[in-house]
């Protein structure tokens, strides 16, 4: 009889416990943002301040879904793990979207999509997209211009050395001491290393199909609430408003056009 006591006291404390978690997590006033804040102009940090397309996003999105926003700074690599671990609520961070990864975490509605481009040397300029064959070509890991070089490239009979590197900066940087032949980039990116790389060139490559998602962990009550704040912030222009101030294309560098 004390035994079935206690058991039953046991249980009546668990209910207490997860019933707690339960209004903790339906009465949470704060949503923590992972991104990977070297990727100009969606995100990035000036000093200590984050700033960029996807960061106003983020804080559009707080302010429909009557959240604070809190960002947490990983490498694009790690933001995945850390989204399943419970570390961060959401990435907002050019997560373009994949079968693959939509099976394992729950992906918004698109926001946007891009136009690749690529970055060489102008000592070795690129005229077209056939004279990466035979070349090292860099890439961010895990972003869409990966993906793209490895779709666009998979049937060629001639080789093009993929190298996958966590930053960006990491990847000028390769391409500035020739350990890469040139790098596949966003177009609106390539504009901003251009500028502040006057050796650098750039020429628009293609343009994607596969748009920039949100992800949040799989089966997400959050899911709905975020596809109805983008589809409102979309409706009310906001997202135009964005890609205006962070999008334009800055005329002074040097556009190499694709033939």
């Amino acid at each position: 009889m004390k035994r079935l006591i206690n058991l039953i006291l046991t249980f009546c404390v668990l209910a207490t416990l997860i019933s707690s978690c339960s209004e903790k997590e339906q009465t949470k006033t704060q949503l923590i943002v992972g991104t990977s804040a070297d990727y100009p102009p969606f995100e990035f940090k000036r000093g200590e301040e984050f700033q960029g397309l996807d960061i106003d996003l983020a804080k559009l999105l707080g302010k429909q879904l009557k959240k604070k926003i809190i960002f947490k700074d990983l490498a694009f690599s790690n933001l995945f793990t850390a989204l399943n671990v419970g570390q961060i609520d959401l990435v907002i961070s050019t997560v373009t979207f994949t079968e693959e990864r939509n099976k394992y975490f729950d992906l918004s509605d698109p926001y946007y999509f891009t136009d690749l481009a690529i970055i060489f040397r102008k000592d070795q300029p690129i005229q077209k997209v056939s004279e990466l064959y035979n070349k090292k070509v860099g890439a961010q890991l895990g972003s869409t211009m990966e993906m793209w070089v490895k779709d666009f490239f998979k049937d060629a009979k001639k080789d093009v050395q993929l190298v996958s590197m966590d930053l960006n900066t990491q990847l000028i940087e390769g391409l500035k001491s020739r350990q890469l032949d040139s790098i596949i980039i966003e177009h609106v990116q390539a504009i901003e290393f251009c500028k502040k790389n006057k050796e650098l060139g750039y020429l628009v490559a293609a343009k994607s199909n596969r748009g920039y998602v949100i992800a949040m962990k799989k089966a997400s009550k959050l899911l709905k609430p975020v596809n109805a704040a983008l589809a409102f912030i979309k409706k009310q222009g906001d997202l135009d408003v964005l890609a205006n101030k962070w999008l334009e294309v800055i005329v002074e560098t040097e556009i190499h056009d694709a033939n």
